[in-house]
């Protein structure tokens, strides 16, 4: 639930961008006034309760708000509208409540959505990310901060917007981050010198520590 994710990160100090949220009852009022009392465009829309960017889409006119969250909503009821943040995208992945290197993403020729997700080759990835000490802590900070506020275990991922003047906006934390040849947390991993059997040990062995057994070798 993005939403409530959002709400609980403004509360425990994670710094994230304004959003609406659009209920379905919503959708029959002027859209376009509801999201622009609380936003300036662009903005991203996306469901509230998916994930890999599934129904996500980038606005850049109010006259593609209402299309936008149409296709969204045939996911989920609820619709998550979010300021734009200009800048680079980054990503965070946390293991056993630390931070692992950086990763920056870099589509090719546009946003990080579902196709440049999952196509090899759609997007470049620097492991670890090339950025100053100060900015690259205060992600690391911020991180762990959202991974403790929604009560994470073993391992997730912590998606981050970096604008213009090194301010981090937390986008999501992903709690079942995937763990394929192309996923983010076993290049974080790999980054910290990590093999992907062992990372996958790791967790299993927090996982099995609190069910009060060690999972067989």
């Amino acid at each position: 639930n993005k939403d409530r994710s959002k709400a609980i990160f403004r509360i425990e100090g994670v710094q994230t961008a304004e959003h609406v949220l659009v209920r379905r009852s919503d959708r029959s009022r002027d859209l376009r006034r509801l999201v622009e009392e609380r936003l300036s465009l662009p903005v991203v829309v996306k469901p509230n309760d998916q994930g890999s960017s599934v129904g996500f889409a980038f606005v850049e006119e109010s006259s593609g708000l209402e299309a936008a969250v149409e296709t969204a909503a045939s996911f989920c009821s609820d619709v998550i509208v979010e300021r734009f943040v200009a800048g680079r995208e980054l990503t965070v992945s946390i293991l056993g409540g630390e931070a692992l290197p950086l990763v920056e993403i870099i589509p090719e020729g546009g946003f990080y959505d579902y196709k440049r997700k999952y196509t090899k080759g759609a997007s470049r990835y620097v492991a670890p990310a090339e950025l100053d000490e100060e900015p690259a802590r205060r992600l690391r900070e911020q991180a762990v901060l959202a991974y403790e506020a929604l009560c994470c275990r073993d391992y997730a991922r912590v998606d981050f917007r970096l604008d213009a003047e090194d301010e981090p906006y937390c986008l999501e934390v992903n709690t079942l981050p995937g763990m394929t040849e192309l996923s983010l947390v076993p290049m974080a991993a790999r980054a910290a010198g990590i093999a992907f059997d062992e990372l996958v040990e790791r967790i299993c062995m927090m996982a099995g520590g609190r069910a009060g057994k060690n999972p067989a070798r």
